[in-house]
């Protein structure tokens, strides 16, 4: 039998016992920490995924690479579609889009009739 049911191991990682700590990384480690035990029940993850998965993770810690993940992954997109959201129930005034779709494209702005070199 298990030392611990999934949900004890849950709770034990996300108590606050251990110290103080900021709250909101906090809720935010427990969110994430509690989707992934989640994931791993709901399908059923082998050893053999979760520790290929952790190794990719590594990989791309190691090599400066974890923010072509994060934009790849759609993680970055949607924090800007959220900060847009705000602006425009602040009312603010739109400007540059925070995040555009390829080199330099905005889809509807208008087209240059020039060429300008951007270097």
């Amino acid at each position: 039998m298990a030392e611990y049911t999934a949900q004890q191991l849950l709770d034990i990682v996300n108590t606050v016992h251990v110290a103080e700590g900021n709250a909101r990384v906090r809720q935010i480690t427990q969110r994430i920490v509690t989707d992934l035990f989640r994931t791993i029940e709901d399908l059923d993850v082998t050893p053999d995924e979760f520790w290929a998965g952790v190794g990719w993770l590594t990989r791309l810690g190691a090599s400066g690479q974890t923010g072509l993940i994060t934009a790849g992954l759609g993680f970055d997109r949607l924090i800007d579609i959220r900060m847009d959201e705000a602006d425009q129930r602040a009312q603010r005034a739109a400007g540059t889009p925070r995040a555009i779709e390829g080199p330099l494209f905005v889809a509807g702005a208008p087209l240059s009739e020039r060429e300008v070199r951007l270097d």
